[in-house]
């Protein structure tokens, strides 16, 4: 679609929306191997076992945080396909009502 101040070129949105939902799936995939970290609380002894708690909960944020992250990502890259697909529609109405009944 175009006028004087706007121009949108739609493959470039799903291309751009191809190479987001390829980072979610990256960061999905960083999120599970965070998320298989096991510290192990024995290793040290019980003093550890505090220390090593701490720890592990903050593992488990950060893998649900980069979960998050990647969910937010594929939401991105749904909505630009939407946008796309709904420019390409309003300009495909616009040139048919421009078209109708010619050879």
């Amino acid at each position: 679609m175009t006028d004087d101040k706007t121009q949108v070129e739609t493959d470039e949105l799903r291309a751009w929306s191809h190479g987001t939902r390829d980072r979610a799936d990256r960061m999905a995939a960083v999120a599970d191997g965070i998320a298989g970290i096991d510290l192990k609380y024995n290793i040290l002894g019980v003093v550890s076992q505090i220390f090593v708690g701490d720890v592990q909960d903050k593992v488990a944020g950060l893998a649900d945080q980069v979960r998050d992250t990647a969910t937010y990502l594929d939401i991105d890259a749904n909505d630009a396909v939407a946008v796309a697909d709904s420019f390409d529609e309003v300009n495909q109405t616009q040139a048919d009502r421009f078209t109708r009944g010619q050879p």
